[in-house]
């Protein structure tokens, strides 16, 4: 967005916005934000896409998935609810990361059905919200305020 912005005004400062955006996103390894970002041309007119990186990058990602969807199986077949959640914690947590934002609010909705306690459920409901904000889900955001201050209260 900034790259447009000052692309006609300022090439530099549009150059150094590219530059910035695209180190930020490899710091933080999210996926889809770097598909997005290289879609747009003038972040492609100053930027290479870095095809490496990005295959690299995919395969370490599912190499976790498959190691965290072990994890959830490994918990399931156990019957620990607490490990149940933890694991569905962890995939909505890897999801976030990875920019894929419904998934992670599939995750995070599951895990709540595996809370044991208030505590639990509370933190489950904001990690929701936030989630949902993020979507733009504000009903399902609503919901889970209103479930997390009658969980606080109670």
């Amino acid at each position: 967005f900034l790259a447009t912005v000052f692309e006609k005004s300022n090439p530099e400062q549009s150059k150094q916005a590219v530059e910035l955006a695209h180190a930020q996103i490899r710091k933080t390894g999210n996926l889809y934000s770097f598909r997005r970002f290289f879609h747009d041309e003038s972040a492609r007119k100053f930027m290479d896409d870095d095809d490496e990186w990005l295959q690299a990058s995919e395969s370490t990602s599912q190499k976790q998935l498959e190691i965290l969807e072990a994890r959830l199986a490994s918990a399931q077949s156990h019957l620990s609810k607490d490990a149940i959640r933890t694991a569905y914690q962890a995939l909505g947590d890897f999801h976030t990361k990875r920019g894929d934002l419904r998934e992670a609010s599939k995750s995070m909705l599951r895990s709540q059905e595996y809370c044991t306690n208030h505590r639990q459920t509370g933190q489950i409901c904001l990690q929701i919200v936030e989630l949902s904000i993020n979507l733009r889900f504000f009903s399902q955001a609503r919901d889970h305020v209103n479930k997390a201050e009658n969980t606080c209260s109670s």
